[in-house]
């Protein structure tokens, strides 16, 4: 099943990963961008997180927010991979369970690219057309001659 009973204890792990790597990197984190972590708009949560996701829209541009997090995260795990595969196992079970629940966090997470097959992906078109390219060049010939 993995590592994480539920969102939370996943969202946990990745906070935490997330706030070493900016420490790490010497990526100021203000206390809004901390709490904006937590942030969720499902019921049940504090009412401050409402005034929270307020103050963060007036004082901050969701958009560099999201990509200096995205990059924190993306550098977590890579930096992830360097140490062990429990740890990559850690983070990938992390993101799977915390896909259960609605955050904030999902949108930076889901913007990462945290795909260990990402070079290969990007090679897949290219390589589909030379093979494709090469078994015309040895088929044609065959075809022709019958």
């Amino acid at each position: 099943m993995g590592r994480f009973k539920d969102g939370a204890a996943a969202k946990d792990f990745l906070i935490a990963r997330i706030t070493e790597e900016a420490r790490l990197q010497s990526v100021p984190l203000s206390a809004i961008e901390l709490r904006m972590l937590w942030f969720s708009e499902v019921a049940g949560v504090p009412a401050d997180w409402m005034e929270l996701n307020e103050q963060f829209d007036r004082e901050y541009d969701a958009s560099v927010y999201e990509k200096k997090i995205t990059g924190l995260i993306e550098a977590g795990y890579k930096r992830a991979k360097g140490k062990s595969a429990a740890e990559v196992n850690d983070w990938k079970d992390a993101v799977r369970a915390r896909q259960k629940e609605d955050h904030y966090l999902g949108v930076m997470v889901d913007n990462a690219d945290l795909n260990d097959y990402r070079v290969l992906k990007s090679l897949m078109g290219p390589i589909i057309v030379v093979i494709l390219i090469l078994i015309s060049i040895l088929v044609f010939p065959l075809i022709v001659r019958h």
